[in-house]
């Protein structure tokens, strides 16, 4: 037992050591309002209006933490200015808040409505928000990821905003003015978007922000929305207890606290490899099921819009399922294209010529295979005296001249290095001849690179074979003929059965 509290105990003492005074005073303010909220909860103590008190004291000391972040000069600027505008939101909801509560204090027993003063504060607090988070610097995504993180942003804002109008709004709308249900319905739309806003930066690839920090601010604006669920639990206690009494403090430490982790000397060490997916879509979904469930058992009467809300939720889901297959199936195709093709020419790498080598002498029947096998003559020559660079720029040009001198159907290949193989399957005598012919009048012009003229000559080596012969004894057969061909001046094509005589094909 001592060995868990002492564990528990030094636990503590850490995070106070760490810990910036404004932000203890958060904790010291909540952990107060949930003691004095408790006691009014068993038996009603002292004035309705010191229930408030953590409302006006959350707000200063987590715009407090939110502005010494801020003046952070370790911290990059679009982290600076997020936290510039937190202080402002934080003022804000402060002030709107406290009006609500003189205006509770004034009404007792009244539906708490939505004022002018409240509704401007929160209006301008939402705005701020949201701005302050689509200045986020999020990195590049394609549009593929931007449309799965919208989708599931939505999937969660379309949950908060059924939760809070089925356990808030729902009930207001027969005890509520015009003016305040359309009021209350604002908040409800603009408190969701910016959720939906939040949700987006979270999923996306965050760069300035920590990772955790960004998690604290979305269950803030969550509690925030889903807090007035609650209140319908609180209507026997005469108009005096309010949810927003505790979710208000609430809400003000996890936004400090997600302050606070940005100040952290171990904030980048602690952030993590992003997972490819988030709860919260998840947990949104099996949010309004559970709902559904429990509106038709118990609340027939919203069964309509929470039914409906449910079947679009399934849409959602079904169409970030099928960008995600389609998005899968492409990084697949990438991946095989990769594994079978050369990162410089693009042109089908060795191992997957070799495949095709092999499959087409071991096709069943006899056909006759040919292989042209090339070498680029005074390659070396231009990578040392010229570069790499020009090199690179040689190699790509003449792989896009021999896919353009080959068949549809034949396949060359980059071997490697200044390397080529060209695979004909069923020619006849004739179709050799034409593509030796096309690769010669192709090679006749030279590469112009930059502000340098390249001539190509390339030695050719040519073997034929038939289904059943072996794969590797026909490119020996070709390579053989390629180095004889290197005898003769210029660009070259020699027969293996004409090595004897060295009769030129041009």
């Amino acid at each position: 037992m001592s060995r868990w509290w002492q564990g528990g105990a030094a636990w503590a003492a850490a995070k106070w050591g760490r810990s910036a005074p404004l932000l203890r005073a958060s904790w010291v303010v909540l952990l107060a309002a949930a003691f004095w909220f408790t006691v009014n909860l068993v038996h009603p103590v002292g004035p309705s209006l010191a229930l408030w008190f953590g409302t006006p004291l959350g707000a200063l000391a987590a715009s407090g933490v939110f502005w010494v972040t801020s003046r952070r000069q370790n911290l990059p600027k679009p982290a600076r200015r997020f936290w510039r505008h937190l202080t402002l939101v934080g003022l804000l909801v402060g002030v709107g808040q406290t009006f609500q509560a003189h205006d509770a204090w004034r009404h007792p027993g009244a539906t708490l409505s939505v004022g002018p003063v409240v509704l401007a504060a929160s209006l301008a607090a939402i705005a701020i928000i949201v701005w302050a988070l689509f200045r986020l610097p999020t990195g590049k995504t394609t549009r593929s990821e931007t449309t799965q993180v919208s989708l599931d942003a939505g999937t969660v804002m379309l949950a908060t905003a059924v939760f809070i109008w089925h356990f808030g709004t729902r009930f207001d709308i027969g005890r509520s003015t015009g003016a305040e249900l359309a009021g209350s319905l604002v908040l409800i739309v603009l408190a969701s978007f910016a959720v939906f806003v939040l949700m987006k930066v979270l999923f996306s690839d965050y760069k300035v922000i920590d990772g955790p920090g960004l998690r604290l601010l979305a269950l803030s604006i969550l509690v925030g929305g889903v807090a007035p669920v609650f209140q319908q639990f609180l209507e026997g206690y005469g108009g005096r207890m309010y949810v927003t009494q505790l979710s208000i403090p609430l809400i003000f430490l996890f936004a400090a606290e997600a302050a606070h982790r940005q100040t952290a000397p171990s904030m980048g060490q602690r952030r993590k490899k992003r997972r490819p997916f988030s709860l919260f879509p998840y947990g949104a979904v099996l949010g309004v099921d559970a709902l559904l469930v429990y509106v038709a058992c118990f609340d027939l009467a919203d069964i309509v819009v929470v039914a409906g809300a449910a079947v679009l939720l399934t849409v959602i889901v079904v169409m970030r399922q099928v960008l995600s297959l389609v998005a899968n199936g492409r990084l697949v195709e990438q991946l095989d294209h990769s594994a079978n093709h050369d990162g410089l020419t693009g042109l089908p790498n060795r191992s997957y010529y070799n495949r095709r080598l092999h499959e087409a002498m071991a096709a069943p029947g006899d056909h006759v295979v040919t292989l042209a096998l090339l070498d680029l003559d005074g390659f070396k020559m231009v990578n040392d005296t010229l570069g790499h660079d020009v090199g690179d720029a040689l190699l790509i040009e003449v792989a896009e001249r021999l896919r353009r001198s080959v068949r549809a159907g034949d396949i060359a290949a980059r071997l490697g290095g200044d390397e080529f193989v060209v695979l004909i399957e069923g020619p006849e005598p004739e179709d050799v001849q034409n593509f030796v012919d096309r690769i010669v009048a192709a090679f006749g012009e030279p590469v112009r690179t930059g502000e340098h003229e390249l001539p190509i000559r390339s030695s050719i080596g040519i073997a034929t074979g038939r289904s059943g012969d072996d794969a590797g004894a026909l490119l020996r057969h070709a390579d053989l003929a390629m180095y004889a061909a290197k005898d003769i001046p210029g660009t070259a094509a020699l027969h293996y059965e004409q090595l004897a005589t060295k009769t030129v094909a041009r």
